[in-house]
């Protein structure tokens, strides 16, 4: 299942696929192009063995030819967030810390009560990215969301709280208890 496609100029472009789930993985390829999307080249797959195919993927974007950013929403299943960067056109990635948001503890991802995903990739350019990340405290049962910016590459960030969680319609339902 096509998840992502997009291109960097009129030649260059991306595809992501689903291939399989199962056991808190989301199985996923990665199909560059060259020549407008006449031909594909196939750049990862699940064979690689890489630890990007555990949880759920929720954005893909490269943001030159070589250089491109994963994001994935597995909240609670791992002691930090599911974010990558690949710098070899997608063929291996690295893993990348977000800071933790203002306020919180360093140890706030880690947290056996604090689920965190990032909910996807919002804007990216070769110096800027955007993101949203949310992060629910499972026993009182609250939410929040920040958004993430980077205007040099992703080597700093910072974080802006949103007022309300990112897409959390419920909670704009939600009366005082």
């Amino acid at each position: 299942v096509p998840s992502d496609l997009g291109f960097v100029d009129a030649l260059h472009g991306w595809m992501m696929l689903h291939v399989g789930a199962g056991m808190m993985h989301d199985y996923f390829a990665i199909f560059t192009t060259s020549d407008g999307g006449i031909t594909w080249q196939k750049v990862l797959d699940p064979s690689t063995g890489q630890a990007i195919m555990s949880c759920q993927k929720s954005g893909l974007a490269f943001t030159t030819t070589m250089n491109a950013w994963l994001s994935g929403n597995c909240p609670g299943l791992m002691p930090s967030l599911f974010l990558y960067r690949s710098t070899d056109g997608g063929m291996n990635w690295d893993e990348i810390n977000l800071p933790v948001p203002e306020g919180k503890p360093a140890e706030y991802y880690s947290q056996k009560n604090i689920a965190c995903g990032i909910g996807g990739i919002n804007f990216a350019t070769a110096r800027s990215l955007v993101l949203t990340l949310t992060c629910s405290d499972l026993n009182s049962r609250t939410a929040f969301s920040w958004l993430y910016a980077s205007t040099d590459g992703g080597l700093t960030w910072n974080d802006h709280l949103l007022p309300l969680p990112y897409n959390d319609r419920i909670s704009l339902l939600r009366t005082d208890e």
